[in-house]
């Protein structure tokens, strides 16, 4: 009870606080679950939670793809999203260690994104269309640019 006190809730009768008790169970519950599959999902990337995002991304966009009967982005398969999303990590991760100032040009770092999906996925022979490649790049680079700038804010 003293829980939704903290939170301005007022009830009436103990009928209400235990069923708003058990709601407030079940979502923390739910949430519980959601960040042990978060957490599992970044695992696979080694712990980078920008590619664990992007990979939930295409996720999302895959459900909505199939809803429409259209092709998935790289696979409807989850271990052929990571493999694919894990070549590309590696490639992009290297580029960015090589020169680190590459991510205070936006648009280039962008196009050498582009570049390396491209590249990773005709060196895994996965067949996507440039709207894919398009989706897949706007996700990385924002993710890598959002990570830069909240590290370096006005650099």
């Amino acid at each position: 009870m003293q829980r939704f006190k903290e939170f301005g809730f007022a009830f009436d009768n103990i009928h209400e606080v235990m069923e708003c008790s058990k709601a407030l169970n079940e979502v923390l519950k739910k949430l519980a679950e959601l960040q042990k599959r978060n957490k599992a999902l970044m695992r696979k990337y080694n712990g980078d939670a920008k590619f664990a995002r992007v990979h939930k991304r295409i996720r999302e966009e895959n459900a909505q793809r199939k809803a429409r009967g259209a092709s998935p982005i790289i696979s409807g398969y989850e271990e052929e999203i990571l493999e694919a999303l894990k070549a590309i990590k590696l490639d992009i991760d290297q580029k960015v260690f090589d020169r680190n100032d590459i991510l205070k040009k936006d648009a280039y770092f962008e196009q050498t994104v582009m570049s390396q999906i491209k590249q990773g996925m005709d060196t895994l022979g996965i067949k996507g269309t440039r709207d894919d490649r398009v989706f897949i790049q706007s996700r990385i680079s924002s993710q890598y640019l959002t990570q830069y700038n909240a590290t370096y804010p006005g650099a």
